[in-house]
């Protein structure tokens, strides 16, 4: 499996970083987009990676936020006729305190776009799940993101996001977009549909605020820290995770965790 990560935060050399996140999944049988970034820059820097995203399968947006999203305009009219699966609720509208930050509500009835809900599987190898009820360990800053229900505007309950599992030569590699509902949360979901622990993780870990420029409380990464160590899973993170949150998980974690600027390309 070839991950190539398109957007994040920081990049290498030559490329387009901004706040957000985009990797390109190419497996077996199979090349998947996770998500498009905020913008076009996530198809600019596969070209001059080398990367050629017409051969795309199929795209995951992870949830409805921009930043996870807002490229999503740009992959539909450059790459038709792939399927695109969003979680049912992305669509709504959803705010950083009074600032939309949702998807582009006129690509909703594109023809492309798959809805799914709680678990849904892809073939044998691909599984999406969006059902994460627990609530152990979450970031202090999910409290400034808001949604819009039945016309009012209240705290939002990330029903809208969902992540991905890709089996592959007896390795399974759990994909989170910027893990609103708890990292801990999510990587217990997906233990509970595979029987163990994935063998890999990459994603954000949501451990800063892009937009109030602050990172979660040291006490808290630590905690996140010490449970991903007894899953034993190797940790690719990035975006969400931010610096400082990544300084300190790097700090406890040593060789379980590194992390992928845009640009890095891994193989598992």
């Amino acid at each position: 499996m070839k991950i190539s990560i398109l957007i994040n935060d920081t990049a290498l050399k030559n490329l387009k970083s901004q706040h957000g996140l985009s990797i390109f999944v190419e497996t077996e049988d199979k090349n998947i987009l996770f998500d498009t970034g905020s913008s076009d820059f996530f198809y600019q820097n596969a070209e001059n990676m080398g990367l050629n995203l017409k051969k795309t399968d199929l795209c995951i947006i992870s949830h409805g936020h921009d930043d996870h999203g807002g490229g999503l305009g740009c992959f539909l009219e450059n790459i038709p006729g792939v399927p695109v699966y969003i979680q049912k609720n992305a669509f709504k509208p959803h705010f950083s305190e009074s600032r939309y930050n949702g998807l582009d509500i006129k690509l909703k009835d594109n023809k492309n776009i798959v809805f799914t809900d709680n678990v849904i599987n892809i073939g044998e190898n691909i599984i999406l799940f969006s059902d994460v009820n627990t609530k152990n360990l979450l970031s202090e800053s999910n409290n400034t993101l808001f949604m819009e229900k039945n016309g009012v505007r209240v705290k939002d309950d990330f029903s809208h996001e969902q992540n991905m599992i890709i089996r592959e030569n007896e390795k399974e590699v759990l994909f989170t977009g910027y893990a609103h509902k708890g990292i801990v949360n999510i990587v217990e979901r997906a233990k509970t549909l595979l029987g163990h622990y994935p063998s890999h993780i990459v994603g954000g870990f949501h451990l800063s605020s892009n937009s109030h420029n602050t990172c979660e409380k040291t006490v808290l990464i630590n905690q996140i820290s010490e449970y991903l160590l007894q899953t034993g899973s190797m940790c690719h993170t990035l975006h969400c995770t931010g610096t400082k949150g990544y300084e300190i998980l790097k700090n406890k974690m040593k060789n379980k965790v590194e992390y992928l600027p845009c640009g890095s390309i891994i193989y598992i």
